[in-house]
Formats: structure tokens, C-alpha cells, sequence
């Protein structure tokens, strides 16, 4: 690969993408598998995937509703803030939060 000779040229390509990235519609299967993962740092970038989906995460909302139930505060954030984005009905009274 071939990179561009400033880094302002670079940041604004999106070819020359580094780190983390949102995932799209596409990876919506592997994203709901990782959110069910038992390593703490896999299910909480699973869980901000699916928010940064918003509405497109439509499909997931039965993995992130039962993200609610994880030990981890960082997790169980993101899936409720996930929720909200997908349809704000999700998160309603018959839905308990874990206690801070």
C-alpha cells in the first residue's frame, strides 16, 4: 500500500481506515456472536458496534436486550443506550437495569 505523503491526506481517506470502525449492516451476525462473548473486552466493542448502528441494529435488539443482564456496567450501558437508538419503546418499565 502506497501511503499518502501527509497525514492530512491519510485522515481524510477512508481507505487508509486504522483502529477500531464501526461495523455495518453486514456484520450484524458476527457483531451479535461477540456481544455473547465471555471476554469482557470483545462483548463491550460488540455492544458499542450495535450503537453505532442505531436503527440498523434493528435485529439485534433480542441480543442487547439480554446484554442488560451482563455484570459489566460498560456493557449493560451500551446496550441500553443501543436499544434506545433502535427504537426508544425498548427500554421501558418492564425493563430493570442492574443497580449501581
Amino acid at each position: 500500500m502506497q501511503m499518502p505523503p501527509m497525514v492530512v491526506a491519510t485522515s481524510s481517506n477512508p481507505a487508509y481506515m486504522i483502529g477500531e470502525g464501526p461495523a455495518d449492516e453486514g456484520d450484524l451476525d458476527e457483531v451479535m456472536e461477540r456481544l455473547g462473548s465471555s471476554d469482557a473486552m470483545i462483548c463491550r466493542e460488540a455492544a458499542d458496534d450495535l450503537h453505532c448502528l442505531r436503527r440498523k441494529a434493528a435485529s439485534a435488539s433480542t441480543a442487547l436486550t439480554g446484554s442488560l443482564a451482563n455484570p459489566l456496567q460498560r456493557v449493560w450501558l451500551l446496550a441500553a443506550a443501543a436499544l434506545e437508538q433502535i427504537n426508544r419503546e425498548e427500554i421501558g418499565p418492564s425493563l430493570r437495569l442492574p443497580q449501581l
